[in-house]
């Protein structure tokens, strides 16, 4: 009799866990979509959007925005989507818009890069068309992603105008935030200003710029590098002697562990895709101070 009670009450555990959980995905079906192209703008979106709205990425975490390319399979969330907030620059984007603009014409469409200042030149051997110079990394800079926010917060005032005030009041306090991070790296970097470091892929130009860093990348027009491109990089790399190198693991060259061996640099992953946006950008700004006493 006991075993029998135990056994009608642990069913009762678990159909009033089953009824939660459907009652949680449908509160969740229920909300209104949005969708963005990488994990770092999730992240930003969310802080200002909170509960109202479930943001969608087209670009899961570990994927390569390199080479990705959007399938319709994809896109096809985009039906429910109440707008598209684009990163701005990024390649798979162009690919991803021609396919939006011919099955979803009535989609609202925002460039949250509007405004950023642009830096050019260390991307123009990826693409064919000259408009893609532009480097898209543009969120791997605080200041920037200060940029992003406040294009974000205007583009929820147009798609949701009744919830004005919940939408400033949250975009206010993430602005503090990004104010208090930048700040933070600014004073964490102030010490190794004019250093050189090292990655794979020239992705961390903005971050380089904005706290007075110099960026050196080993990657060699997309690929790997030749065996003469590969000398000279280890040889201009010795002249500057860098602390750091930063590789992305789930793509990267396993040339990189080569490199780093030669030049006596730590070799330190990134995930540039990272949904904990502010965390990585703390990883690689505590990262780079950490090493300008070795």
């Amino acid at each position: 009799m006991t075993k029998r009670w135990f056994a009608l009450l642990g069913l009762s555990l678990v159909l009033m866990m089953t009824f939660i959980r459907c009652g949680e995905k449908n509160g969740a079906e229920d909300k209104p979509v949005l969708t963005v192209s990488i994990p770092p703008q999730k992240y930003l979106l969310e802080q200002i959007v909170g509960e109202k709205f479930v943001v969608n990425s087209l670009l899961s975490p570990g994927t390569n925005p390199e080479n990705y390319d959007p399938s319709m399979n994809h896109l096809i969330g985009m039906q429910n989507s109440k707008a598209y907030l684009r990163m701005g620059n990024i390649g798979f984007e162009a690919a991803a818009l021609t396919k939006i603009n011919d099955n979803f014409p009535d989609l609202k469409i925002y460039n949250t890069s509007a405004g950023v200042p642009l830096i050019r030149g260390t991307h123009g051997h990826h693409h064919g068309h000259h408009e893609m110079d532009v480097d898209p990394h543009v969120w791997t800079s605080v200041k920037n992603a200060k940029i992003i926010a406040e294009n974000m917060y205007k583009a929820m005032v147009e798609i949701d105008s009744s919830n004005k005030d919940y939408y400033q009041k949250r975009y206010e306090a993430l602005r503090q935030d990004l104010e208090l991070v930048d700040d933070s790296i600014t004073r964490l970097l102030a010490p190794i200003k004019g250093e050189t470091f090292l990655v794979w892929h020239p992705s961390l130009t903005y971050m380089a710029r904005d706290y007075g860093l110099n960026q050196m990348s080993v990657e060699y027009e997309g690929k790997e590098a030749t065996a003469d491109h590969l000398k000279h990089i280890i040889d201009d790399a010795k002249a500057v002697s860098p602390k750091v190198f930063f590789y992305q693991k789930e793509y990267d060259s396993r040339q990189a562990e080569l490199i780093s061996k030669e030049i006596g640099t730590s070799l330190t992953p990134v995930n540039l895709m990272n949904y904990e946006w502010k965390q990585e950008m703390y990883n690689i700004a505590n990262t780079l101070a950490s090493k300008r006493d070795n």
